[in-house]
């Protein structure tokens, strides 16, 4: 509801909290412009139809593609092409090393080429025979396996300039994909073709295989006995760690690999499978007929009308798929579907907006680099964050914040969204509008962990979802004048100055537990209740560490967060000399309360 008490508090949180801000002055904002959600773009067509087509996993704005007319390269995502020299033509396969960038694999018909320039140049390596998949060992750099046509798997162990052929025993006759589980990799999945009577005679039928010792011999888990044939095409490990696979037109899982099921008869021959590590349960079938897509895993959905497509590339990062089809490379952005209507708020969901807005948010282990989801804890219609209790076993200490203002009133008529980081964790934010499903994606840099950014231009105005309301902005969280931490130990104090008077305010602290709190700056917003500035910190005395602060500001308002020891009267000031960048201090105050030079 538009009221003018409304409008003029709204007013003066917009010339607070965006001064200075500008679309220009965003940082980190991932998602391009150039492919419009909903629909399919046609990216090249020079090249005809497309046989294999991949992303370079260090650059996903780079892809490869294999056509009859031969092997092509693009480095700014699929707007200008380059063709390689001497590169295979109509290649089953391209498998770029994500440990070289310069390298990758193609399985052709005559054997596997290789390039060692990123897809300037060729050479065929072996073996002379055609070769339909090609697997990279994640566990040991520089071994490569290649199997096609027979029951032969082929390995090099320098990177395919040798090859070795060894017989597998319990292997079909032709092997169409092979992958090797990046979680188990001694463990490799196969699907191949067996040639059985029958309705017709010679009526081929697809099968999964699995082996348990490297690829040396393998055992046949599923058989597709439909009897409307299919040969199998592709085999998948999801970022979950399930297994998928598909046989004909119809997509079989597993979780270890030993017993399949049937989750979804597309009535089509299936072409290729994509997953998705920011959507686990999301998958995307190229088929015969077009692209088709399940949110759950069980029920599928035609995407938007594409035709026959041949292989699939997902730039996650940029929520970007890509189509190899028979008329070219096609492009379209996700989601595919507008996100549920009103948004939903769940343990990995956040709602904004009278639940018009969805956000979600995924880390990726710096260890293992496994993506995790992080944990959504809503503080009010306006703001919440998202923990990682996957990484941190604490599934309530703040690591991303998020708030989204409505700024629906001239000149600026659009809704903003500011998130800040505690974390130098790499995550992906994406925040979607349910409504008509335009998506934003924002991140944080490795080599700015603790910076986070402002979205002026986010997103459009548009109706509230059906049933909907704005609520007022209520905190859940007792405001006072300082902000207490560790038992009391450590209080915090925030000063700010007011950028339309000059004149300095105080921020009204919301603690948010033992550990964490934020501040508010209603005296400048005239919203109470909206966190600005976000404040962290950790006990680490127990490992031979003082204690860790972590701040961060969801505002570009010039302020001074001072921490005071009251157990020795140090302090310590940190102010937002970088507009929505934080700090994290891990030599704050020692544990004996002798005070270390700041660490930033």
């Amino acid at each position: 509801m538009r009221t003018s008490n409304r409008r003029r508090s709204i007013g003066m949180l917009l010339s607070a909290a965006a001064l200075a801000v500008s679309a220009n002055t965003v940082a980190q904002i991932l998602a391009p412009d150039r492919v419009a959600p909903g629909a399919w773009r046609t990216l090249w067509s020079a090249g005809g139809a497309v046989s294999a087509l991949a992303l370079d996993p260090t650059d996903p704005r780079r892809l490869y593609a294999s056509t009859a007319s031969g092997f092509f390269v693009s480095a700014d995502g699929g707007t200008a092409w380059a063709a390689a020299s001497g590169g295979p033509r109509n290649a089953h396969a391209i498998v770029p090393d994500s440990g070289d960038a310069a390298r990758l694999f193609a399985a052709t018909a005559s054997g596997v080429d290789v390039s060692t320039d990123a897809g300037r140049t060729f050479r065929p390596t072996g073996p002379v025979l055609p070769i339909e998949a090609i697997a990279l060992d994640p566990a040991h750099p520089g071994t490569v396996y290649a199997a096609g046509d027979g029951p032969f798997v082929n390995k090099s162990t320098d990177s395919g300039e040798t090859w070795t052929r060894y017989s597998v025993q319990g292997l079909s006759r032709t092997i169409a994909s092979l992958i090797i589980d990046p979680n188990h990799p001694e463990t490799f999945y196969a699907t191949g073709e067996i040639r059985e009577v029958y309705d017709y005679p010679g009526y081929p039928a697809g099968a999964i295989f699995q082996s348990t010792d490297s690829g040396r011999t393998f055992q046949e888990r599923q058989r597709d006995q439909s009897y409307d044939g299919g040969a199998a095409s592709q085999v998948a490990v999801a970022p979950s760690g399930q297994l998928l696979a598909a046989i004909g037109g119809r997509i079989y899982r597993s979780d270890g690999g030993q017993s399949w099921s049937n989750h979804g008869t597309l009535g089509t021959q299936v072409s290729s499978i994509a997953t998705d590590p920011l959507e686990p349960q999301t998958v995307y079938a190229g088929t015969d007929v077009g692209v088709f897509v399940t949110l759950n895993g069980y029920v599928w959905h035609a995407a938007p009308p594409l035709g026959a497509v041949t292989s699939l590339a997902l730039d996650y990062r940029h929520r970007i798929l890509y189509a190899g089809t028979s008329d070219g490379v096609a492009a379209i952005s996700l989601p595919l579907f507008v996100a549920t209507s009103p948004c939903v708020p769940d343990s990995t969901t956040l709602c904004f907006g009278g639940s018009r807005f969805q956000a979600r948010l995924s880390a990726q282990d710096p260890r293992t680099q496994r993506i995790v989801a992080g944990t959504a804890v809503a503080q009010n219609g306006a703001f919440g964050y998202f923990s990682f209790p996957d990484l941190t076993g604490d599934a309530t200490l703040p690591e991303v914040l998020v708030k989204l203002v409505d700024a629906e009133i001239p000149p600026w008529n659009s809704d903003w969204v500011f998130y800040g980081s505690l974390t130098d964790v790499n995550f992906v934010l994406t925040v979607t509008d349910t409504v008509n499903g335009s998506a934003r994606v924002y991140g944080n840099a490795s080599s700015a962990p603790y910076c986070g950014g402002a979205d002026t231009a986010a997103f459009e105005p548009s109706p509230a979802p059906p049933g909907s309301t704005v609520a007022p902005v209520q905190s859940a969280l007792a405001a006072s004048p300082s902000l207490p931490l560790l038992g009391g130990r450590f209080r915090a104090t925030l000063s700010a100055v007011d950028p339309g008077t000059g004149r300095p305010v105080q921020g009204e602290a919301l603690s948010g537990g033992d550990r964490f709190g934020f501040f508010g700056l209603s005296a400048i917003t005239g919203v109470a209740g909206l966190p600005e500035v976000g404040v962290k910190m950790l006990d680490a005395t127990s490992f031979g560490h003082g204690y860790w602060l972590f701040e961060t500001g969801l505002t570009s308002v010039a302020y001074t967060l001072t921490v005071l020891d009251t157990a020795t009267n140090e302090t310590r000031t940190y102010d937002n000399a970088d507009a929505y960048c934080g700090v994290a201090d891990t030599r704050a105050f020692s544990s004996a309360g002798a005070v270390a030079p700041p660490g930033r």
